[in-house]
């Protein structure tokens, strides 16, 4: 086994050698990116490029595939992953407890438009608004039990498997269709 060295006018470019079972290619010069080309359809492009001065970010010409189960894992403990399993696109955080957030730029200002707070069983806590199109109902609860709607014109509230209690109101007994208001004793 030996070490490979290449040269151009006197100055290394290239060192290629082996440790153990492991191959590495080093550009020994000083921010000197390693660049891979090839040909597609008659024209040279630039595939990859592997930025030095940047402690390697790595930069793709094209597309980046990987098979089904396979991830894009993140951080020092693998704590967040992104994948696609059989049928289902998963955004993963691994470690416990850890948020996701949604962030964005407003009108040249940092915001968090969405945190996923994983250590309250992924409540979702908007930065904004929550807009839904007309015609679509949102659902609470298990059973749908409280469904919401607007269909432009008209807005609807409907508890299709109990009652409707607005206020601190408590109930017991059958409702009968019945709409219960609570007067506030405070």
């Amino acid at each position: 086994h030996g070490d490979f060295y290449f040269k151009d006018g006197g100055s290394t470019f290239l060192n290629l050698y082996e440790t153990s079972d492991d191959t590495y290619f080093l550009n020994p010069r000083s921010d000197g990116d390693i660049i891979f080309q090839g040909n597609d359809g008659g024209s040279t492009i630039v595939a990859l490029t592997l930025d030095m001065s940047d402690i390697g970010t790595a930069s793709f010409l094209g597309n980046v595939l990987l098979p089904d189960g396979r991830a894009f894992i993140m951080g020092a403990g693998g704590d967040f992953q992104i994948y696609h399993e059989s049928n289902v696109n998963i955004i993963n955080a691994a470690t416990s407890d850890q948020d996701i957030q949604f962030r964005g730029n407003d009108g040249g200002s940092g915001i968090t438009a969405l945190t996923l707070d994983m250590s309250s069983g992924g409540t979702a806590l908007f930065g904004g608004s929550a807009i839904f199109s007309d015609n679509q109902i949102v659902y609470f609860g298990a059973g749908s039990d409280l469904q919401l709607k607007s269909d432009g014109a008209n807005a609807f509230i409907s508890t299709p498997n109990g009652l409707l209690l607005v206020g601190q109101a408590s109930y017991s007994g059958n409702a009968g269709g019945q709409f219960h208001f609570a007067k506030d004793t405070a």
